[in-house]
């Protein structure tokens, strides 16, 4: 139940942030400090377009930027960032470099290919 209402959260949040900065005047906590500061660093390079996808087993959400013009730069554009409930979590097998652990959610990252 947890992980839809994430999956929800995130996706809402960033369905509408072509119309709102991400991390602007409303910006509301998600309850993870990861995926908060993900957010926030991502729009602070640039990023106007983030996809989140849900795995087809549910046990990880796959935020990137989708932008074509960004900051080759920034590692925050350049990467993909996976994300797991931390309770459920075995980081050494989720995809990519661990990065980030809070008490709600587990986040790698892998360079976009």
């Amino acid at each position: 139940m947890s992980r839809y209402l994430l999956f929800l959260f995130v996706t809402t949040f960033l369905g509408c942030a072509s119309k709102h900065n991400f991390a602007g005047k409303h910006f509301e906590s998600s309850n993870s400090l990861c995926l908060d500061a993900l957010i926030v660093n991502m729009e602070a390079d640039g990023c106007k377009n983030m996809s989140a996808e849900q795995s087809e087993d549910e046990k990880l959400l796959k935020i990137s930027c989708t932008d074509s013009k960004i900051d080759g730069n920034s590692a925050w554009l350049t990467h993909t960032f996976y994300f797991a409930n931390t309770a459920l979590a075995d980081v050494i097998k989720m995809p990519g470099m661990p990065m980030c652990v809070d008490p709600n959610l587990s986040m790698t990252y892998s360079p976009i290919r």
